[in-house]
């Protein structure tokens, strides 16, 4: 019976979410690699060439000296 009314209760994705099509999906990738995103996402920290990624190896050693 439990199983019957958890399944029951599931939602509907299709009208949970929009549906992208491939160009739009294709324009927001593009937008996003080239950093013209405008999502305003907290918690995501991008760097450029020039800065060889140091801050992100800097992160990664001290998570490292954390675990240790």
């Amino acid at each position: 019976d439990r199983c019957r009314e958890m399944l029951d209760n599931i939602p509907d994705f299709n009208t949970l979410f929009d549906r992208k099509t491939p160009e739009e999906v294709g324009r927001m990738l593009d937008e996003w690699l080239e950093g013209e995103s405008t999502d305003n996402s907290t918690g995501v920290e991008k760097y450029s060439a020039s800065e060889s990624g140091d801050q992100v190896k800097a992160a990664f050693d001290a998570l490292l000296q954390q675990s240790a």
